[in-house]
């Protein structure tokens, strides 16, 4: 009997949904040349300010793919009046995490070091591919946050999930916008203060270019969610449209 994602008889990750019982997050919002947002943003989806949102997440044991830790971006985007997140590049160190987030949603995922520590007078936090570190961040988590990015129970991210052709020159056979709903989304603890947030890059990874373009402002959060799939995933065809 066939698995639910390859190889068949040994599939790499499991149907879903997925649990994340216990995370910790290291949290960023700061504003981004709008040129920048524009240029990584895909139409129809129109980007709602010059802002963004970086995340460090280590993540405990998740049912099908295991503890890892990851590197997450963000733009706030909107679709016809429908907000949610646009994430144009995500590392993490798990090959699971990886291929089901690419292989379901269209997730834009490469394997990398994420790297936190939270146990120092100031959280630091890492990300680094190929011997680049791309992202260094610190964190002095003086006081109880109520408002934060995860100060809600449901959020919708939005990826451009693309499949190439096996054939020579050939256009893509998926390409479109799909739509990943996080849900039952839980905040046990957040805390912010002042950071420090520095983006570097490489030939192959320029995360420079979402350098903050003013002071920053972190938080560090612990808490727990639900990922999994809906009936109406597809948002947009560009295969249909071409």
């Amino acid at each position: 009997m066939d698995g639910f994602s390859m190889p068949g008889f040994a599939p790499l990750y499991p149907e879903g949904p997925y649990e994340y019982d216990g995370f910790t997050a290291v949290l960023f919002e700061y504003p981004v040349e709008r040129e920048r947002l524009d240029g990584v943003v895909p139409a129809p989806l129109d980007v709602r300010t010059n802002a963004m949102v970086l995340g460090f997440y280590d993540y405990g044991v998740v049912n099908g793919f295991g503890s890892y830790d990851e590197l997450v971006t963000g733009v706030p985007v909107a679709h016809e009046g429908r907000e949610m997140l646009y994430a144009p590049y995500l590392l993490l160190d798990g090959d699971a995490p990886m291929a089901g987030g690419r292989e379901v949603w269209g997730i834009p995922k490469k394997l990398g070091t994420v790297e936190i520590d939270p146990e120092g007078a100031a959280v630091t936090a890492s990300a680094s591919r190929g011997g680049a570190t791309l992202v260094e961040a610190t964190l002095d988590t003086r006081k109880p946050a109520r408002d934060h990015p995860l100060a809600a129970d449901r959020f919708e991210n939005v990826y451009r999930k693309t499949i190439p052709a096996a054939e020579k020159g050939a256009a893509p056979v998926v390409d479109r916008l799909v739509v990943a709903e996080t849900s039952d989304v839980r905040a046990e603890r957040a805390l912010t203060g002042p950071g420090t947030l520095a983006l570097g890059g490489s030939a192959a990874d320029p995360l420079e270019a979402f350098a903050p373009a003013g002071e920053p402002t972190g938080y560090l959060v612990e808490g727990s969610w639900t990922l999994g799939r809906t009936d109406d995933a597809v948002l947009h065809r560009f295969e249909e449209s071409a």
